[in-house]
């Protein structure tokens, strides 16, 4: 799906922020110096999602990784729940997901039928006696493993890589997942000259978006022509309207 520009945003008159979509669900502000990821519908159960800047240094490399988990993320197993709201009558189906086969749906729970199935087991996160240098500027830190589940290996199967891109760049690649999450403690830090609000942000990057973080790469060029500004507070949303 191609990508479609829908805003520009201006500074005393300067063009500041290029502003693209591939859907309806996640878009982008393109900067001189970086862009910032916005999500405008996740999955419920994971709340508020709050905007990510990425410089476009960090996004080529998160580009390559990105590559990395579309490529291998069949092979790993998946301990999932999903469904409507059980608090408000619906249900929620637990699933397993095994390497490379298709889940196993292992039971429900709702309000209305009560329990039929609830997970055991436990997450173990398992970090590396020495980060792994993935490529330059990515840190494979450790893994996540899920044991002392009643299905798949009691021992445990590996659910999550984990690692870190440049110096707080923390993004967490699961099977139906990356999850990025960067913490800033410092409102006086500065990068390629822009200094960003104290905060964590977070953002989840969902299978299939990551020709869309592709696409938005290609436009580095184009944003040469912009002015370098502080990141905008601004609420486009009602510009998805015309997205399909």
């Amino acid at each position: 799906m191609a990508l479609k520009k829908i805003s520009e945003i201006y500074k005393d008159g300067k063009k500041t922020y290029l502003v693209f979509a591939q859907n309806g669900r996640i878009y982008s502000m393109v900067g001189k110096t970086h862009i910032c990821l916005r999500r405008m519908y996740g999955r419920v159960a994971l709340g508020e999602q709050k905007p990510l800047f990425i410089t476009w240094k960090e996004l080529e490399q998160l580009n390559h990784l990105l590559k990395y988990w579309e490529n291998e993320r069949d092979n790993w197993s998946a301990f999932s729940e999903g469904g409507s709201l059980r608090w408000m009558g619906g249900s929620t189906c637990y699933s397993y997901w095994p390497p490379k086969k298709p889940p196993i749906t292992l039971g429900s729970c709702s309000r209305l039928l009560g329990t039929t199935f609830c997970w055991k087991g436990k997450d173990k996160t398992i970090n590396h006696a020495k980060p792994r240098i993935f490529k330059e500027g990515i840190i494979e830190t450790g893994e996540i493993w899920h044991v002392g589940e009643k299905v798949g290996n009691p021992k445990g199967e590996m659910t999550a890589k984990l690692f870190c891109i440049a110096e707080d760049l923390k993004v967490k690649l699961t099977r139906h997942a990356a999850d990025l999450t960067r913490e800033i403690k410092d409102s006086n830090i500065i990068r390629e000259n822009v200094k960003y609000p104290e905060g964590e942000y977070y953002i989840q990057i969902e299978p299939g978006e990551e020709e869309f973080l592709r696409q938005i790469f290609s436009l580095k060029a184009d944003s040469a022509g912009l002015v370098s500004a502080e990141l905008p507070e601004v609420d486009i949303e009602e510009s998805f309207g015309d997205i399909d």
